[in-house]
């Protein structure tokens, strides 16, 4: 499969709402999808807006396209092929709880991070795919990591 579906942890649950666009910069937030399954479950509509549309390239377009065809029709992984099959796929998955009724999902692609948000407790059946490039991503996760990792001075004054 071209994409691997993970739980996420807590360090990550930010990347779920990106509003900043400081912060989607420095995360290498490309933009996101935002969409509905519809009253009646099976309707996918959606809409994209952009944080760094300097990213947009044919390759970036190519692969958010397979994401969305796979997540909408492949019998294992069409998580959005209804919201049934979501709702399944979310209680299954506990470990996903984001919130009351919210879950999320991290998708691993060759040039992006995916980080899937579905509101199981709207009427419309509510999704937000937030697309992160991977070389800005991965770095700025790394980063963080060093950084919470990293001795304060208060630490050396025990």
């Amino acid at each position: 499969m071209l994409f691997q579906i993970e739980n996420t942890n807590q360090k990550e649950h930010d990347l779920f709402y990106m509003s900043d666009r400081d912060k989607a910069r420095e995360l290498g937030c490309v933009g996101y999808f935002e969409g509905t399954l519809g009253k009646d479950g099976d309707t996918f509509i959606s809409t994209w807006s952009n944080y760094l549309p300097e990213l947009e390239n044919k390759a970036f377009k190519d692969e958010c396209s397979r994401l969305i065809n796979i997540l909408r029709s492949d019998y294992k992984y069409g998580i959005l092929s209804d919201s049934d099959f979501m709702k399944s796929y979310c209680s299954n998955n506990g470990k996903s709880l984001l919130k009351n009724g919210v879950y999320g999902f991290k998708l691993f692609g060759i040039r992006c991070t995916y980080y899937l948000r579905y509101h199981t407790r709207t009427k419309d059946n509510k999704f937000y795919i937030y697309c992160y490039d991977n070389r800005y991503l991965q770095s700025s996760l790394s980063e963080n990591t060093r950084q919470s990792n990293h001795p304060t001075k208060k630490n050396h004054e025990r």
